[in-house]
């Protein structure tokens, strides 16, 4: 088994091993989860949309789900890779697509925004050779063809999981 080591704010590198890291019912690894898995994540964490919709950014495996359904019944109709903030620069928690604007000719939809500062991290294109890393300023970005189906199937409102 591996290990996982990780820098502190203050500059401390700590050690675990692998197998005392766990989140809920998944363990962190460098596989990709399957369906069934991350069905039985969001199904078990009793997760609500104000869609049909639900979005879990998954900063461990750098993936971006997309759940089609209701609490308690959702069912993967997309997964996709994705280049997710480096230094933990994309936001954890619980959010909302909020916005819809565009970049460079395709969609960007943010799920946070803040007005004063008329900024915040979206869904948006791949800008470099980058496909799954965490290399961004704190957006999630997806290749064109997974930018285009969240776009055009995810409503404003749509609930967005980040861990």
């Amino acid at each position: 088994s591996g290990s996982l080591t990780a820098l502190l704010s203050n500059g401390t590198s700590v050690t675990i091993k692998d197998s005392n890291l766990s989140f809920g019912n998944l363990s962190l690894s460098k596989k990709y989860y399957s369906k069934d898995q991350k069905e039985a994540f969001v199904n078990g964490r009793g997760y609500t949309s104000t869609t049909n919709y639900l979005i879990w950014i998954n900063q461990y495996t750098s993936t971006t789900t997309i759940f089609k359904g209701s609490k308690g019944a959702w069912k993967q109709v997309r997964s996709m890779t994705c280049v997710i903030g480096r230094y933990g620069n994309t936001p954890q928690g619980r959010f909302k697509l909020c916005k819809r604007s565009s970049a460079h000719s395709r969609p960007m939809i943010f799920f946070t925004w803040d007005k004063r500062l008329q900024k915040g991290n979206a869904f948006h294109c791949l800008i470099d050779k980058n496909t799954r890393a965490a290399a961004s300023g704190g957006c999630i970005r997806l290749a064109n063809s997974d930018l285009y189906y969240l776009a055009n199937n995810c409503p404003l409102g749509t609930t967005v999981i980040s861990y």
